[in-house]
């Protein structure tokens, strides 16, 4: 009994001890005796865990003195936490006293972890980072420092610029936001690092070693062009040959067939028929041989459309609403507004059973039905599906396509090349398109590479060879390529003439050449009628205080500036004086007067109105002029057009009567001429100029 006593004072008393002690060290610790504090915690860690883990954790947490050290503040927040949950609640409500509970060491804990996440943002490494998240790993900050570090690694990654350097970054961050971004980038620089040197080779090996890349397209592509760069048939074979499975296989072929087929010869599609006997589309090659020699062209008779050949035989009875012009053997016609394929024969190969359709182009047919777009081969099975807004005809190797409202380019199996980002696009034209939005343009290639960037107001394709571009109402001349001649600074740029550009600046007229250097200066008036290109024949018609003269490319005057107008006609000059026409010629002697109302050439035929009257000008030594009895003249061809009182007829180049004046209009379609009247078309010859055939508009 006694001896029960005495354990139950000593521990009795041992507690009070404890407790004192404890006390002393919180208290050292408000004091800032921080080493007696320590000492007294540390030895405390066995009897009185949880306050003494809770102790150090505060002191080790205070960043003013220096036993500040954040990892073991978190270390003893931990151990404090965990140990508070298995002391009974006697011990707890005796660590109150020291404002101890599950609360405070929550708060603490709180505390340590964001003094954590603000030391990883000031040492704002990577490091920093990862040590945040491997320690102290909260949810409630986990995700904002992940994305810190996910952002700081990316950063470096862009720094250094490499493919390896975005692959190792993939590999280590595979969640990241910045991870798709990552993987794009990853696959172009690789692809044009791979293929750095533009090598064959480096194109086929990397479509070997990389097989799913999104580049293998375009390193597809660029072995056919590699293989095929000299357009020569065996080229062309042996890319066929060594790429079986390439999508450009069929590219191929069509090349081959084309050097034989160009005029659709029957002898020449016969002789290709026999060298290459694996030609992948033979039943397309036989109607091509049959009708090879056999030009049809869509007529109206009796309100239906048939064909003729070219001596006006009906060769299609008239049975179609509509019908178009043949292409590689096959034609679009309509029947009760649905629209579908015959052949030469006039038989239906493809029903009529498309909203609107294009012919054949390289065997795919662009049609709609049920108000989308796709597109078709010559059995009438879907190649591309129909899932678009809009497809234009194939110019090369893409054609421009819409969905959902925005334009992109697609391949022929209607795969997405460009996706539809844009809100402006136009077809390819000699390999080129302009693309952009409704304020800005750019150009890409065929290759989808930039050739200028989306910065212009707007871009014409001028000529071949150049880019009209405009910016800020002011226009600029680039070549194809890209490259800059004349920056946007000009009110009017005209077409290269002789290899100088006319432009206006300031209201005055100068010429460039194609380099962008100024040949001539701006100096010359710009009147607003004057759209006539630059130098021809090494001379150019300029204005200068309010007077026409004509210069060469050395700026000295050949016809001095003394005209309202002039013109060049051969080597005669027409001039414009008192608002009346006259020849000089280049002697500047006066060998017609002035006064006429126009001069004009028609084919070899000067001719010249006065008081609505027409004459031919005799340029002889005498001059005579003769009479013409008709209202106007225009160059038709190697023909003439003339008109009555709005009636035209045609003559030949010596004004001889050829087709009587009383139709209403008069054009050239393949082998015939067509005259219209009321709603009647007579078709002649063009050969022999004899009538064939009446038809309808």
């Amino acid at each position: 009994m006694i001896k029960h006593f005495i354990i139950s004072f000593v521990l009795f008393y041992s507690c009070i001890a404890n407790a004192q002690t404890l006390k002393r060290g919180f208290e050292s610790l408000q004091q800032y005796d921080l080493f007696k504090a320590k000492n007294i915690f540390y030895n405390k860690l066995r009897k009185n865990p949880v306050p003494a883990q809770y102790g150090l954790a505060v002191l080790y947490h205070d960043s003013l003195n220096h036993f500040h050290h954040l990892d073991s503040a978190w270390k003893y927040i931990n151990l404090c936490e965990k140990n508070y949950l298995i002391i009974s609640e006697k011990q707890k409500r005796t660590y109150q006293k020291f404002k101890i509970d599950s609360l405070c060491i929550h708060t603490k804990k709180s505390q340590i972890n964001l003094s954590a996440v603000y030391l990883a943002m000031r040492l704002n490494t990577i490091e920093s980072y990862n040590k945040y998240l491997e320690k102290y790993n909260q949810e409630t900050y986990n995700t904002f420092i992940t994305e810190k570090r996910n952002a700081l690694a990316f950063d470096h990654v862009q720094r250094e610029g490499t493919w390896q350097a975005y692959l190792d970054f993939i590999k280590n961050y595979p969640y990241s936001t910045q991870l798709n971004q990552a993987k794009s980038i990853y696959e172009k620089l690789l692809y044009f690092t791979y293929t750095d040197d533009n090598s064959l080779n480096s194109y086929q090996n990397f479509i070997t070693n990389y097989p799913e890349s999104p580049y293998k397209y375009d390193a597809e592509q660029w072995v056919y062009k590699l293989t095929t760069t000299n357009g020569e048939i065996e080229d062309y074979y042996k890319f066929i040959k060594s790429n079986p499975f390439s999508p450009f296989v069929d590219s191929a072929w069509q090349a081959i067939y084309s050097f034989y087929a160009v005029d659709f010869s029957a002898d020449k599609i016969g002789e290709f028929r026999k060298k290459y006997p694996e030609y992948p589309y033979l039943d397309e090659l036989l109607e091509d041989f049959e009708f090879a020699r056999k030009e049809l062209y869509p007529v109206k008779l009796n309100g239906l459309y048939g064909y003729i050949d070219s001596s006006g035989a009906i060769v299609i009875k008239p049975a179609f609403n509509w019908a178009d012009q043949f292409r590689e053997g096959s034609a679009v016609v309509e029947i009760n507004e649905k629209y579908g394929f015959i052949n030469k024969k006039g038989e239906l190969i493809i029903e009529p059973v498309y909203n609107e359709a294009e012919n054949f182009n390289k065997k795919l047919a662009i049609v709609k039905q049920n108000e989308k777009w796709g597109g078709i081969n010559k059995k009438g099975k879907s190649e591309i599906n129909f899932d678009f807004e809009e497809i234009n005809e194939f110019k090369g190797l893409f054609a421009r396509a819409m969905k959902n409202a925005y334009y992109g380019f697609i391949d022929r199996k209607g795969n997405w090349m460009l996706k539809p980002v844009l809100s402006y696009a136009t077809d390819f034209e000699n390999q080129l398109a302009i693309i952009g939005n409704k304020e800005k343009k750019g150009v890409i290639n065929e290759q989808l590479q930039i050739i200028l960037d989306t910065v212009f107001d707007e871009i014409t394709f001028f000529e071949e060879n150049y880019f009209l571009v405009k910016q800020n109402n002011l226009f600029g001349l680039y070549t194809a390529d890209g490259k800059k001649i004349l920056d946007p600074l000009f009110s009017r740029i005209h077409k290269p003439c002789e290899g100088l550009v006319k432009v206006i600046i300031n209201e005055k007229t100068g010429f460039y050449d194609l380099n962008g250097n100024e040949i001539i200066k701006s100096k010359f008036d710009a009147p607003s009628f004057d759209l006539q290109d630059g130098f021809e024949n090494g001379v150019a018609r300029v204005f200068y205080k309010n007077k026409a003269g004509i210069i060469n490319k050395e700026q000295k005057w050949i016809i001095p500036k003394d005209y309202e107008e002039i013109k060049v006609i051969g080597n005669l000059f027409a001039v414009k004086r008192g608002g009346k026409w006259g020849l000089i010629n280049a002697k500047l002697k006066l060998i017609h007067p002035l006064v006429y109302d126009e001069i004009k050439m028609v084919l070899n035929n000067l001719v010249a109105r006065k008081n609505n009257q027409l004459w031919l000008i005799n340029t002889g030594n005498i001059r005579k002029n003769v009479k013409i009895d008709y209202t106007d003249l225009k160059a038709f061809n190697s023909l003439i057009l003339a008109e009555i009182n709005g009636k035209w007829g045609l003559l030949d180049a010596d004004l001889n009567p050829l087709i009587e004046v009383k139709y209403d209009n008069i054009k050239w379609e393949g082998p015939f001429i067509k005259a219209q009247y009321a709603q009647k078309q007579d078709i002649y010859s063009k050969s022999t100029l004899k009538f064939i055939l009446e038809t309808e508009k």
